[in-house]
């Protein structure tokens, strides 16, 4: 199975190493937010016990109204993490997925006497390739962009509960 895998990535070129390399960093990357957004910390009852506890610990000193937007923004740097690092290299995948392409068929075309199937076959194999790692990279970008867009709103409210019951 392995040798398949470096025969493949060899007749794909270079482009294809670079690519399966980021391509490897994309799905740790992936893979890092889903265990985030499957965290239990996520949970009603578990954030709202947390939220309390940090309130009555870390934040005594503060202002209510301070200390809630101060647990919204750190849970909002953490939902955020590492999104824009997996938004750029779902494009750079695409663009060196493109480049793979452009420069199989430079050499296709500047092997002739040879003939055209090397430099084709490594130039629509790099595009599979790369965009075989962006699309999924894309779909679950904008997934967990989502999910962590609900799961501030759903802080923001627990925030104004906090401050309801404070009044």
């Amino acid at each position: 199975m392995i040798s398949t895998a470096l025969i493949w990535f060899q007749s794909g070129g270079p482009w294809l190493y670079i690519i399966g390399a980021l391509g490897v960093l994309l799905f740790m990357l992936l893979f890092e937010r889903a265990c985030e957004a499957l965290s239990p910390m996520w949970k009603a009852s578990r954030r709202r016990a947390y939220w309390r506890e940090q309130l009555n610990e870390t934040y005594r000193d503060w202002s209510l109204a301070e200390a809630l937007e101060d647990l919204l923004a750190r849970e909002k740097k953490r939902l955020t993490a590492g999104t824009t690092v997996i938004a750029g290299l779902v494009q750079v995948l695409i663009m060196l997925g493109l480049l793979g392409t452009v420069s199989g068929l430079m050499s296709a075309y500047q092997a002739q006497t040879n003939g055209m199937e090397g430099g084709i076959d490594k130039a629509l194999l790099t595009t599979q390739y790369a965009l075989v790692l962006a699309i999924p990279g894309a779909f679950f970008h904008r997934v967990w962009s989502r999910r962590s867009d609900l799961l501030y709103e759903r802080g923001r409210h627990l925030a104004n509960e906090f401050m309801q019951e404070a009044e």
